[in-house]
């Protein structure tokens, strides 16, 4: 419950440094003077100096300064009338747009302290949020690079992942106390885990399921190579039954080398939501499952405007614009419970239970 509590205050104080960072990195675009009622044509100005698959997050950041009072919007703009055809420079924000480059580093700067324990996060996408929207930067670089460990440690806290992790444990001793695998005559428990990242689930489940007295056998997996020697260096000597693969469940996990139905649980955390289409992505999770298998997963379904930012520097954030959608996301990566439960029973999972853990 501490955990979750500190998510509120995340959200509040965050909420100011994203709208700081945002304000700096588009002055930083556009240029100019800084006098209140600057107009900048969004499209003419902004749109058009940014990468293209950059161009939804921008329209979503002017939103969120929008409505956090540091621009004024004038006209509507985009298909279907979306986003702001016009923003005017108020009095919140014509002090940044004067700026030298200089002092829109050191105002960034002051964010991290504005924004408390997420600070750290905040401003490494904040310093970095100009360059990847113009394209000099990667986004998985400014997210992920630099000292690991403190890395690691942040992604660990932030957000109340350690309150959500603990639920993931809670809910796992319910699925094991149900007879999942003990069923199978002393076979091995299987386990996959989808899009481990930096191991903040992983770090949390492996305890557990230690604990439990049977064999397990637990495979590791993400889309990125660092990712798993990472992950290997931290779990490798204290748990020898994981094991450790790259998937991408954009494509079948059979057609990588995965047996079709080979585990007994499957569980993934704030990944599932990062692509194209995920009627498909849940059919491919759903093929890897056994008979009677069960998948575990953690999702949010409205993040706060500090994951909106920093997250949407990654191409996952915006898959499900790509392409020809899923016909189930109109404007957003997340969804609700009641979305996830329809996708899940419509690919064949038979029975869905959602929990939801903070409002």
């Amino acid at each position: 419950e501490e955990g979750l509590a500190e998510n509120g205050e995340l959200v509040r104080r965050g909420e100011e440094a994203v709208c700081r960072y945002v304000v700096a990195a588009v002055a930083g675009i556009v240029g100019g003077d800084g006098a209140a009622g600057r107009v900048v044509d969004v499209e003419a100005e902004v749109l058009s100096r940014v990468v293209e698959e950059r161009r939804l997050q921008v329209k979503k950041l002017l939103s969120i300064c929008i409505e956090g009072g540091r621009f004024d919007k004038a006209g509507e703009g985009g298909e279907g009338g979306a986003g702001a055809a016009v923003v005017v420079v108020n009095e919140k924000s014509n002090r940044v747009w004067s700026m030298s480059a200089g002092e829109r580093a050191e105002y960034v700067r002051e964010g991290k302290e504005e924004a408390g324990e997420a600070g750290w996060l905040l401003y490494r996408s904040g310093e970095g949020l100009k360059d990847v929207l113009v394209g000099s930067r990667d986004g998985v670089e400014v997210l992920f690079g630099g000292e690991w460990n403190a890395i690691r440690d942040v992604y660990r806290r932030v957000g109340g992942a350690g309150a959500y992790n603990g639920m993931m444990c809670e809910a796992l001793g319910q699925v094991i106390g149900d007879g999942l695998g003990l069923r199978r005559g002393g076979a091995v428990l299987r386990v996959l885990e989808i899009g481990g990242g930096t191991g903040g689930l992983t770090h949390a489940l492996l305890p557990v399921l230690e604990g439990l007295g049977i064999a397990v056998e637990y495979v590791f997996t993400d889309i990125g190579a660092m990712f798993l020697r990472k992950a290997e260096e931290e779990f490798g000597a204290e748990y020898p039954w994981v094991r450790y693969g790259i998937l991408d469940i954009e494509s079948s996990g059979v057609d990588q080398g995965y047996e079709r139905g080979g585990f007994d649980l499957i569980v993934a955390a704030n990944v599932l939501h990062a692509t194209e289409n995920i009627v498909k992505t849940m059919e491919r999770v759903g093929e890897l499952l056994g008979r009677g298998g069960m998948l575990m997963m953690l999702e949010v379904d409205t993040p706060p405007t500090v994951i909106e930012m920093a997250f949407g520097m990654t191409s996952g954030w915006w898959a499900w614009a790509s392409g020809e959608g899923d016909g189930v996301r109109k404007d957003h990566a997340c969804m609700g419970v009641g979305q996830w439960k329809e996708v899940l029973s419509g690919v064949g999972f038979e029975r869905t239970v959602g929990v939801v853990g903070w409002d």
